[in-house]
């Protein structure tokens, strides 16, 4: 793993690893064997590297690509966790043995009610449902000078992992926003059946996204991870209201990194268009 050190007792950096990797495959013309060689000769000093890149090339290759070791994958996953607006709001991951999920969910209760004496009562029971889910495969392709290959300056490797964990992190988290559902992307939140959607038909105020909580609260959710996704354009807005004496409305509550009581991200993949802010705004319980 990456917090090994190497053999001049120095740690590592989470995705140092990965990124120095995809350079070998690349200097390798993914020849895993030449890969492993170019490990030894390039990063002579990283023992666990070379260890791992000997591994990657006893593996079988399969569907025209090759299978990586575990280790770079774990080290992807936290890095995204602060990157990605859905999962820095609370959303959860949820493993996929086999690729598959399946989660039973209720769709109706017993029903309890009051009788006169030696009334009859009333048979009640519940009823479930099914929620299937699929995983989906996220590949990533950086671009690399033969300058940057060639380079094995921490900083040059430290370039490549932040451009492939920024990269993931925005595709993930537009599918989490947008993704249609289809046979190869996963359905994101805005192309769900059931998520209810309101028209401010308004520039946003206190008013009308104070409509927002008043609508969650009467979806008995567990207010788990309550918070609002929304683009600089809104920020800016909320930022600037004032009441009618000239003071500002929500300055003090956004610069804490809240709003209306909740905590709030940025993100700029919600675009909006025109000079009246046609945008949306994400408003719930990401931990659902």
């Amino acid at each position: 793993k990456d917090a090994e050190l190497n053999k001049k007792g120095e740690t590592v950096e989470p995705g140092i690893r990965l990124a120095r990797s995809a350079k070998l495959m690349i200097m390798a013309k993914n020849d895993v064997e030449k890969a492993a060689s170019l490990a030894t000769k390039f990063y002579s000093d990283d023992v666990h590297l070379q260890t791992n890149m000997k591994a990657l090339a006893a593996s079988v290759p399969s569907d025209g690509g090759f299978l990586i070791p575990e280790q770079y994958s774990e080290e992807v996953i936290p890095l995204l966790k602060n990157k990605a607006v859905f999962r820095s709001m609370g959303a959860r991951p949820l493993p996929l043995q086999g690729g598959n999920l399946n989660i039973p969910r209720m769709l109706g209760g017993a029903t309890s009610y009051y009788i006169g004496e030696n009334q009859d009562t009333k048979a009640s029971k519940s009823s479930f449902g099914n929620l299937r889910l699929s995983s989906k495969k996220l590949v990533t392709m950086v671009p690399i000078s033969n300058d940057l290959i060639r380079s094995t300056s921490a900083e040059a490797d430290r370039m490549i992992r932040d451009d492939m964990i920024s990269s993931m992190a925005l595709a993930e988290d537009y599918a989490a926003m947008y993704g249609k559902g289809t046979e190869y992307t996963p359905r994101g939140v805005f192309s769900t059946d059931g998520i209810e959607k309101k028209k401010l038909g308004a520039a946003p105020d206190s008013d009308n996204l104070g409509d927002f909580v008043g609508t969650l609260m009467s979806k008995n959710i567990n207010w788990n991870n309550v918070g609002w996704i929304f683009n600089g354009r809104i920020w800016n807005k909320l930022y600037h209201l004032k009441t009618t004496t000239g003071a500002y409305l929500h300055r003090e509550e956004l610069n804490a990194g809240r709003f209306l009581g909740f905590p709030y991200k940025v993100t700029n993949q919600i675009q909006s268009t025109g000079t009246n802010l046609a945008t949306d705004i994400f408003f719930g319980d990401f931990a659902e």
